[in-house]
């Protein structure tokens, strides 16, 4: 994953919004600023499988959290969680009172966030 550029990525939500998201997360989880948050939109594919068949994936929202390794820093680990992009729309979070009520922060605290956080319990107890 070293080759991986954020940049590349067509983001979900604003930046503003997320960094709000973040802020909240920090405050309810033991998340460092080594953790780099992301969305990002993810084009439908298909993939073909070893034995031939076809699978396709429709476009969907895709949340992120980036970590590199505490032991080894040129390796990186990727935690995500998907949403249909049809199901999932910014319009919902502009109606969101609070930051909890937001759907992108609803899908971090879900996926990404308890197996990101296992992870590095994980690796800290390795390297211990």
């Amino acid at each position: 994953m070293s080759g991986l550029k954020l940049e590349q990525f067509e983001p979900l939500i604003s930046d503003q919004r997320l960094e709000q998201i973040v802020d909240t997360l920090h405050k309810e989880y033991p998340v460092t600023e080594d953790f780099t948050f992301f969305t990002y939109y993810q084009p439908g594919y298909t993939q073909i499988l070893d034995d031939g068949a076809r699978v396709n994936y429709q476009e969907r929202a895709a949340f992120a959290i980036l970590l590199d390794n505490p032991k080894h820093k040129e390796f990186r680990q990727l935690f995500f969680a998907y949403a249909p992009l049809d199901k999932w729309q910014e319009r919902d979070a502009k109606k969101a009172k609070n930051i909890q009520d937001d759907p992108a922060y609803q899908v971090f605290k879900i996926g990404p966030i308890p197996a990101a956080i296992e992870w590095l319990d994980n690796m800290a107890a390795l390297i211990n």
